[in-house]
């Protein structure tokens, strides 16, 4: 997972830099969303959904950096990551979509014009975002089809197996994801720190519906959209399958932070720098110095039955199916690779 890493890593920064217009921001974008601790558990599997995670980011990073699609360079840049996420995850889709269609809001008047043609191709060609737009897609669409023609039947078999069945919509399932985010995928610690933050620019009327800056509002779309369409459409939930949108919590921490002044702005990156260092480092290795986990009960139901405030590993269980763990320690075992290498070679050898 190298690449996807520095795939992820560079697109946050991108992202983050493209916002605010600072590199340090950028940094610190990086640094959360590394310490994040699905992020850097699922870093150590070989599920689809970290990748998924890299290419969505990256997705986000060309779709701002294509400036509503005037430059043609990143235009195209878009559309070869719309392949790549297509192709890593059909689940892409939702991520990316409703960011791709609140940029191209102000394209859709030309729509109007599609019953005169003369009309619809001039206005093509006064508009190069949407001939951008197209070649873009079509890029995207021409490379993703290579995989998805002659997959169809599987697709169409996929869904309808991923799906088995209508969503429940009751409270418990609207609160499963957001308790998974604050319990096993960016920790109580960010979560406290977002909510301290958010609060307080609500409170100083920075944060409004009508002020809200176009980047932010596809930094909400990519986290708002997927839990929606996860909660209400799929019956089956885990806590992986949001994963991709978890980094616009990471650069919306920093962009917050950005706005604060002085000696307290230093003092909240200090804390991150440390508190994240210090989890990073007791999740990979373990300690018997702390508590293997510090949490309060609030629901009858597993997995979402606490909330966890610490933990040395975010294990939790699927009643009825399985128990999971993306943040296990590290363990000095004996696997037998060169046993098994020799069984394999001698097999060969005999075949």
């Amino acid at each position: 997972n190298i690449l996807y890493i520095a795939i992820l890593m560079l697109s946050v920064y991108g992202i983050s830099k493209n916002i605010s217009g600072k590199k340090e921001i950028g940094l610190l974008s990086s640094f959360i969303v590394a310490t994040f601790p699905m992020i850097f558990g699922m870093s150590k599997q070989f599920l689809t959904d970290y990748p998924l995670t890299a290419f969505v980011s990256l997705s986000i990073y060309f779709l701002l950096c294509s400036d509503h699609f005037e430059n043609r360079r990143y235009s195209i840049f878009f559309g070869i990551s719309i392949a790549l996420g297509m192709l890593t995850k059909p689940a892409y889709i939702f991520f990316i979509v409703f960011p791709l269609i609140y940029t191209l809001r102000n394209d859709f008047n030309v729509v109007k014009s599609l019953p005169k043609p003369i009309l619809f191709l001039s206005e093509l060609k006064k508009r190069k975002s949407i001939l951008n737009v197209l070649f873009s897609i079509g890029i995207g669409m021409c490379l993703a089809s290579i995989w998805y023609i002659p997959n169809l039947d599987s697709i169409l078999w996929l869904n309808t197996t991923n799906r088995g069945g209508t969503a429940t919509v009751d409270l418990q399932s609207f609160l499963f994801y957001p308790i998974g985010i604050i319990n096993y995928e960016i920790s109580f610690f960010y979560f406290l720190i977002f909510l301290i933050l958010f609060s307080r620019e609500i409170f100083r009327g920075r944060l409004s519906i009508k002020n809200l800056e176009p980047n932010i509002i596809i930094l909400t779309l990519w986290i708002i959209v997927p839990y929606f369409i996860f909660t209400l459409y799929f019956p089956f939930k885990e806590f992986r399958y949001l994963l991709p949108s978890i980094p616009s919590i990471a650069i919306g921490i920093s962009l917050i932070i950005d706005k604060i002044g002085g000696i307290y702005k230093l003092m909240i990156i200090a804390l991150i720098l440390l508190y994240s260092s210090v989890q990073f480092f007791i999740m990979n290795y373990g300690t018997d110095t702390l508590p293997k986990e510090v949490s309060f009960n609030i629901w009858p139901q597993k997995p979402i039955d606490k909330i966890i405030l610490f933990a040395q590993e975010y294990r939790y269980e699927y009643p009825g199916h399985w128990e999971e763990s993306w943040t296990y320690t590290a363990k000095n075992e004996n696997w037998k690779v060169e046993g098994i290498i020799d069984i394999i070679s001698n097999d060969s050898i005999k075949d």
